[in-house]
C-alpha cells in the first residue's frame, strides 16, 4: 500500500511539474535554472553610414526560483536596460570576442541592478536546496545563446 501511495504521489508531482504551475515551471532551488529572456533582442548597430541590425537571444542562470518570477514581473525594465546597452554598440565591437564578453558582463550587471531595485533581490542573498546546501541568490550568469549581426 505504501508503494502505491508513493507511486501515486510521484506521478501527481511529475504531472504538476509538467503542467508548469507558474513562473519557472520545473525550477528547483539550488539547481542551475536557466530562463530565456523572450522575445530575442533586436537593435540597430553603428557601422559608419550603414544601418546594421543585431538580434540577440539571451538566457540567465539562477539558483533561486523566486528570481524567475521576478524576471517575469519586471521584464519591462530588464528589457529596457539590456536594449539601451546593446543599442549603444557598434558592429566592430560586437565582432570582438573580448569586448562582447565585457558587454555580456555589463548586461548581467544591468539585470542584477533592476532586480535589486524593483524586487529587492540581491546577489548577496542565499537560497537553500532540498539537501540544505546554500547557493547564491539573484542572477548569477547571463548568456548570449544566439547572436546575429546583419
Amino acid at each position: 500500500m505504501k508503494q502505491f501511495i508513493a507511486i501515486a504521489i510521484l506521478i501527481w508531482s511529475s504531472a504538476a511539474a509538467a503542467a508548469g504551475g507558474g513562473g519557472g515551471g520545473g525550477a528547483v532551488n539550488g539547481a542551475h535554472n536557466y530562463y530565456p529572456l523572450t522575445p530575442p533582442f533586436v537593435v540597430n548597430l553603428r557601422d559608419g553610414d550603414r544601418l546594421r541590425f543585431m538580434q540577440a537571444a539571451i538566457q540567465v542562470m539562477t539558483y533561486d526560483t523566486a528570481v524567475i518570477a521576478a524576471l517575469e514581473k519586471h521584464s519591462a525594465p530588464i528589457r529596457n536596460a539590456i536594449l539601451l546597452l546593446l543599442s549603444d554598440q557598434s558592429v566592430s565591437v560586437m565582432h570582438d570576442v573580448k569586448r562582447r564578453t565585457e558587454i555580456q558582463h555589463e548586461a548581467l550587471l544591468a539585470v542584477q541592478e533592476v532586480l535589486d531595485k524593483y524586487a529587492g533581490i540581491s546577489n548577496a542573498g542565499r537560497v537553500e536546496d532540498a539537501e540544505g546546501h546554500s547557493h547564491p541568490s539573484g542572477v548569477q550568469e547571463l548568456y548570449f545563446t544566439d547572436l546575429v549581426v546583419q
